[in-house]
């Protein structure tokens, strides 16, 4: 996983990233506290810019990256 510069990132993503970091304690586990910035980050560049809805988005995912979510649903024609 490439290396996330925080400070270079937009302030919904700066300040959804402290918020999971904090108040959903994903800083007292580094895994999870990577995962969770990888997310968010990626959210934002899929065009999620709302910082609550970064924030409750990756706090969905449990600290999991989505490398690591099971695909549960397929389509079919």
């Amino acid at each position: 996983m490439p290396k996330i510069s925080i400070g270079e990132q937009p302030a919904s993503v700066r300040n959804a990233i402290d918020r999971l970091l904090k108040d959903y304690r994903y800083a007292e586990t580094p895994a999870l506290a990577e995962n969770a910035i990888s997310l968010v980050v990626r959210l934002y560049e899929s065009g999620i810019c709302d910082e609550d809805e970064l924030v409750e988005l990756t706090a969905l995912s449990g600290g999991k990256s989505l490398d690591e979510c099971p695909r549960t649903a397929t389509l079919r024609p």
